[in-house]
């Protein structure tokens, strides 16, 4: 392999952005996963509390009266 024309200093350009970008992408894929976490967590206890029955509310009441 001839590396006579390799400029170092380009490459080593090359390399710091190369992993600038990987560390950006593991940096934004951690953020990801901790906002899908905090949206599951705060819609579950939004329906467990939308989801509760009053004891007020009686729907077979009206069924069987005719």
């Amino acid at each position: 392999m001839n590396t006579v024309h390799v400029d170092v200093g380009l490459a080593r350009y090359s390399d710091w952005a190369f992993t600038s970008a990987v560390v950006a992408l593991v940096v934004a894929l951690v953020l990801l996963a901790v906002e899908l976490a905090y949206s599951r967590t705060r819609a579950a206890g939004q329906l467990v509390a939308a989801g509760a029955v009053t004891p007020t509310a009686r729907p077979w009441r009206h069924r069987h009266r005719a």
